[in-house]
């Protein structure tokens, strides 16, 4: 992930937090251009759907299902995947912590 590029994230239909729309946000705020599936009509999208989408966009998909991860092992080719492991976690930390994280992350 390196500035200006593009990060899709999952719209996972079992969370309705928007935590996810959030981090899209502010990680737009600090150069890394993002969106939320909902943001372009996608959030009902089936994970090979959205895998397609974002390897023909050319854009990380950033997720904290296992779903995405569990692609990755499984194809050759395919989008970056940045797979959020942080259990429950609220607004404010969860955007500290990947602020925090955004060097090693962008590397």
């Amino acid at each position: 992930m390196t500035p200006g590029e593009s990060l899709t994230f999952d719209a996972d239909p079992r969370d309705s937090s928007p935590i996810y729309m959030q981090l899209a946000r502010r990680l737009t705020q600090l150069g890394h251009p993002s969106f939320h599936l909902e943001d372009i009509g996608q959030s009902d999208g089936k994970d090979l759907a959205i895998w397609q989408l974002a390897e023909q966009r050319g854009e990380t998909i950033v997720s904290k299902g296992i779903d995405f991860a569990d692609l990755v092992r499984a194809s050759q080719s395919g989008p970056a995947v940045v797979w959020i492991r942080l259990g429950n976690i609220r607004t404010g930390p969860l955007l500290a912590r990947i602020e925090d994280d955004l060097p090693a992350i962008s590397a």
